[in-house]
């Protein structure tokens, strides 16, 4: 004997049940359902309470006589309490939105998904990506949970996807195996430096300054800009400037073309004031655009020849 399925199904006061053969409805706050079940078992309303007994000893009645009453009393909790499902969406772009009796789904791939809302179950979305599944019927309620879910199920390495509430999910470390492309990236960025290097040597051979025409070097951090004027024959630094100001806090980078443009106006007026009038420009390898560029026209509009 099944020990769930022996047990009777109370139904309260606000409930109205009715059995007709193996066919079993009720009606509450919530709402109303109705179920038909197997042939197999005999079920009875007594006494404000509905009782489930197999009708033979057979294997499918003995597996049926349990679930019914499982079933009945879901039926009664249903229209009685109601059941909900909550599900959370992550991902970035991922959203949800009821239009009327459609669920439309934006998940990240080439269209909108549309799941239809069956009858008696009613959705809200909070903020595009907390759904809200509730309904008198708990298998309804379940299916649909499980079709918004399956469109997208959370993969383990970033938790993208759409996930019940509450849902444990096992996360997966990500790759550490450099890939051929990685590979090729790598190279692609060491010969870069190399290239960079050499050209920065074969420069410095052909560029040096005297305290008459010193040496104008400019270096670029990710940050910020530097830049000396160096005298190469006594080997002493004449004058330098930064865009990183001593005592002072930058919240964001001045290495860009604004930064190059004050730090140029600043080198030519100490350069003025040191009475240096004309340098040689070494710009340490770099390409003659973009900050470069930026800082020499501005170091030559405010009167420093090169």
């Amino acid at each position: 004997m099944s020990r769930i399925g022996k047990l009777p199904v109370a139904i309260p006061d606000k409930v109205e049940a009715k059995v007709d053969g193996t066919s079993v409805s009720v009606k509450g706050p919530k709402g109303s359902l109705s179920k038909e079940f197997a042939n197999v078992v005999s079920i009875t309303l007594a006494d404000g309470a509905i009782t489930v007994a197999p009708k033979d000893s057979s294997r499918f009645a003995r597996a049926m006589y349990g679930t019914t009453r499982s079933i009945i009393n879901g039926m009664v909790q249903g229209v009685t309490e109601g059941f909900s499902k909550q599900l959370e969406i992550q991902g970035v772009g991922f959203r949800a939105d009821v239009q009327g009796k459609i669920i439309d789904l934006s998940l990240g791939k080439s269209h909108e998904i549309k799941e239809p809302i069956p009858d008696g179950v009613t959705v809200s979305v909070e903020q595009g990506t907390n759904i809200k599944i509730e309904g008198a019927d708990k298998q309804a309620v379940g299916q649909l949970a499980a079709n918004i879910k399956s469109h997208y199920p959370v993969e383990p390495y970033k938790g993208k996807g759409v996930r019940i509430v509450g849902e444990y999910v096992l996360r997966k470390e990500g790759k550490n195996c450099i890939t051929f492309l990685g590979i090729l990236y790598i190279m692609k960025l060491a010969l870069k430096k190399k290239l960079l290097q050499k050209r920065r040597w074969r420069i410095r051979k052909k560029v040096n300054g005297t305290s008459d025409r010193p040496r104008l070097v400019v270096k670029f951090t990710n940050k910020h800009i530097h830049a000396q004027c160096v005298d190469d024959i006594s080997h002493k630094t004449l004058l330098s400037a930064s865009t990183l100001k001593k005592g002072e806090k930058v919240e964001n980078s001045r290495s860009n073309i604004a930064g190059a443009q004050d730090l140029g106006k600043e080198v030519a007026e100490k350069a003025a004031s040191a009475s240096i009038t004309t340098v040689v420009f070494d710009r340490a390898g770099r390409r003659y655009h973009g900050c470069v560029k930026a800082f020499a026209e501005a170091a030559r509009e405010a009167g420093l020849k090169f």
